[in-house]
C-alpha cells in the first residue's frame, strides 16, 4: 500500500448551502465526506465523473457528525451509490438513523444565545432524511482508497461522535472539529464536549498531514494551524 500517492490524488470542495462536503479520489476510487446542507445528488455525480463522463466507484460515504447541514445529500446518494459504505461513528449513529440533528452548546458570546433558542425554537424542526450506518467507527479504522492508505478517527469536541479522516499524508478532513470561516479563528462557536477539543486538536496534528479540511470555511495548512496555537 502507498501511504502517500499525493500525485495521485485529487479533492474537491463542494459548498453546498452553508458547509462544504468533499470528493477525493485515489486511483478510480472515490471518498465522500459530508453532504452539505439541502440535497444536491447531481453535484455529486458531476465531479465524480471525468473527462470521459466515466464515474468514479465511490467507496465510502463518510459522515463527519449527525447535524442537519452537513448530512443533506447522504440517504440521495447512498441511493445512487448502493456499494458505497456510510462510514460514521458509533456515537451518531442513532441520530442518523432517526434523522435528528441535535442543537450543540455556544462556546462564544455570540454563538450561546443561537444555541439557547435553538433548542427551545428550533429543537422539533432541525431534521433530515434519517439514513443507516453500514460501518461504524469507535476510535479508529486505518483502510485504503485507491491504493492510498486512509484513517477514519475519532475526534470528539464538537459532537461525542465527531469523526475525521485523514488521506495518506496529503489531507485530513476534520468536519466542524476545527473550523476556518474566520481568518487565523480556528475555535468552533458551537461544542457538546469543549474540554476535549484540545486533545481532538493534536490528534489531528499528530497525523502529520499537510492540509486541513473543515466542515465551514477553507481549507488551511497544519503548519498555519499549529503555528497559530499554543497546544502542540
Amino acid at each position: 500500500m502507498n501511504s502517500d500517492p499525493a500525485e495521485k490524488l485529487t479533492i474537491t470542495r463542494l459548498f453546498l448551502g452553508n458547509a462544504n462536503a468533499y470528493i477525493v479520489k485515489s486511483g478510480n476510487e472515490a471518498a465522500i465526506i459530508d453532504g452539505g446542507l439541502g440535497s444536491w445528488p447531481e453535484r455529486f455525480r458531476k465531479t465524480l465523473a471525468d473527462n470521459s463522463g466515466a464515474l468514479a466507484d465511490v467507496r465510502y460515504i463518510m459522515v463527519t457528525h449527525a447535524h442537519y447541514d452537513h448530512v443533506g445529500s447522504v440517504k440521495a446518494l447512498k441511493q445512487a451509490y448502493p456499494d458505497a459504505l456510510v462510514v460514521a461513528h458509533k456515537n451518531e449513529a442513532a441520530n442518523l438513523r432517526a434523522g435528528l440533528s441535535p442543537v450543540p452548546k455556544g462556546t462564544m458570546w455570540f454563538s450561546r444565545p443561537i444555541s439557547w433558542l435553538g433548542c427551545r425554537i428550533f429543537r422539533h424542526c432541525i431534521h433530515f432524511k434519517g439514513f443507516a450506518v453500514d460501518l461504524e467507527v469507535e476510535d479508529s479504522l486505518i483502510t485504503e482508497l485507491g491504493g492510498t492508505e486512509i484513517e477514519f478517527f475519532h475526534t470528539p469536541g464538537h459532537t461525542s461522535g465527531s469523526l475525521c479522516l485523514r488521506v495518506g499524508q496529503e489531507a485530513v478532513f476534520v468536519g466542524d472539529t476545527i473550523f476556518h470561516v474566520l481568518p487565523a479563528c480556528f475555535y468552533p462557536p458551537f461544542a457538546d464536549l469543549p474540554e476535549r477539543l484540545i486533545a481532538s486538536w493534536q490528534r489531528i496534528a499528530a497525523t502529520g498531514a499537510r492540509m486541513i479540511h473543515p466542515g465551514h470555511g477553507r481549507p488551511f495548512s497544519r503548519t498555519q494551524f499549529v503555528a497559530r496555537n499554543g497546544y502542540f
